[in-house]
């Protein structure tokens, strides 16, 4: 899980914390 939520955030650019990719 962790690793999705740190690809999203990447993706996402930081723009939205991380609890919006649990």
């Amino acid at each position: 899980m962790s690793a999705t939520v740190a690809y999203a955030d990447v993706e996402v650019g930081t723009e939205l914390p991380p609890a919006s990719f649990p």
